[in-house]
């Protein structure tokens, strides 16, 4: 089984390396998007990593901003890449596996190969669905305002004035909203981690929504920090959703094949992952999931070092 790894790469070049480095021995092909804002050509990629055939580059290059839609673009542009070298190369890929290059394996290639040859054809997905009450709320009811919103506080300073005018925004989006929730919104609503691992059969399914009902999926592109609800959304309207593990409509925690560490004692919840450091290797060693996340080399790169001796000593 071959299996296509997409990797959204914007920072820390040597870093993408040393994770598709980590899985190459494998039947893994590598597609790889490096943001817009990377200043590195696609030959500077690689010549340092030395790109055989297992390793293609997105020509296309977008930049990537948290909570929008860039993020599923890029995605999608793997994964039309992933579909352009099965059809090149006369292959087929069994799963399509999506990771940031701040990502890192935390099993053996060996482990990870094996796991997804059981699982398949099994979407592995962080998937909630959408109440009233949970932490999709503000995903899909309120609307259309976070670029905006993030654009007046760039523009002004805090206080009244800033208040004055992002207040009719707040209620505009919350109009729009009600609006798209109740009427609009041509599939039922989910959401989760951004980072997943889905089956040739829910992938095909995607490309055929957007090229049959692209109407329908021009709905889903305002809808707030659409990577944590497109691909949810299409997986469950997919013929494999009843393969899903659904989360309880209360469940905060993720559960993916990525794991990520969001809280700590002692720490503020910021809304995005803390770096994971050599203080956590203890704990990453342990867990369930394939590959976890955030990890930054400029802060800290022993604890891929430690989790790389780890990975050898128990192989």
């Amino acid at each position: 089984m071959k299996q296509a790894v997409l990797i959204m790469a914007h920072k820390n070049l040597n870093q993408v390396i040393r994770l598709i480095r980590s899985l190459s021995k494998s039947d893994f092909h590598f597609l790889v998007h490096l943001d817009s804002k990377m200043d590195v050509t696609d030959s500077e990629f690689c010549n340092l990593l030395n790109c055989s055939d297992n390793v293609f580059i997105v020509k296309k290059r977008i930049s990537g901003v948290l909570d929008t839609w860039s993020l599923v673009e890029i995605s999608l542009s793997l994964i039309e890449l992933a579909k352009q070298i099965e059809l090149n190369k006369n292959i087929h890929y069994s799963y399509y596996l999506l990771l940031s290059g701040q990502d890192y394996p935390i099993k053996s290639v060996e482990y990870i190969t094996e796991f997804l040859g059981k699982t398949y054809p099994k979407p592995l997905i962080d998937c909630t669905p959408y109440d009233k009450h949970n932490w999709l709320y503000y995903k899909f009811n309120v609307i259309g305002i976070r670029e905006i919103s993030k654009y007046v506080d760039s523009k002004l300073n805090r206080g009244i004035l800033r208040k004055i005018i992002k207040l009719p925004l707040i209620i505009y989006g919350s109009l729009l909203g009600w609006v798209y929730r109740n009427f609009l919104y041509d599939y039922k609503l989910y959401g989760g981690s951004a980072w997943w691992i889905l089956p040739d059969k829910v992938i095909e399914f995607i490309l055929h929504e957007i090229k049959t009902n692209g109407h329908k999926i021009n709905k889903l592109k305002i809808t707030n920090t659409p990577e944590e609800t497109f691909f949810q959304i299409m997986t469950m309207a997919s013929p494999l959703s009843n393969l899903v593990d659904l989360n309880p409509k209360d469940m905060v925690e993720q559960n993916c094949m990525t794991y990520a560490h969001f809280s700590d004692e002692g720490k503020p919840f910021m809304g995005h992952p803390y770096i994971l450091t050599k203080e956590d290797f203890s704990k990453i060693v342990k867990l369930p999931q394939l590959f976890a996340r955030k990890f930054d080399t400029v802060t800290d790169s022993n604890i891929l070092d430690m989790i790389d001796r780890h990975i050898v000593n128990n192989t």
